[in-house]
């Protein structure tokens, strides 16, 4: 997973941990409405990488450095990019104009 820091990120709600390849995100119950709150307030996500303000020649070396090289050798071969609208897909996969 790519992640990037934006001007209104919640450093205070979650936490990213390269290392460990997760992401912690902590949401506080609302405890003002007088009744039984069982809102789950922590989740944690694990991942295969995590590439936090990760430059364009790591993210092709982890993710796509293999696949570009089978292609070049004859082999068929796919890359996927998903996300949030305006994330930075197009830009990860083809770079700058």
């Amino acid at each position: 997973m790519r992640t990037r820091p934006t001007p209104d990120f919640s450093g205070n709600n979650i936490h990213l941990d390269p290392n460990q390849d997760t992401i912690q995100v902590s949401i506080p119950k609302d405890e003002h409405g007088g009744h039984v709150n069982n809102q789950t307030e922590n989740w944690k996500f694990k991942f295969d990488k995590l590439l936090h303000n990760a430059s364009q020649e790591n993210v092709y070396q982890y993710c796509t450095q293999e696949a570009v090289s089978s292609v070049v050798d004859g082999y068929n071969s796919t890359i996927m990019c998903y996300g949030q609208t305006s994330s930075g897909k197009t830009f990860t996969m083809t770079g700058s104009t």
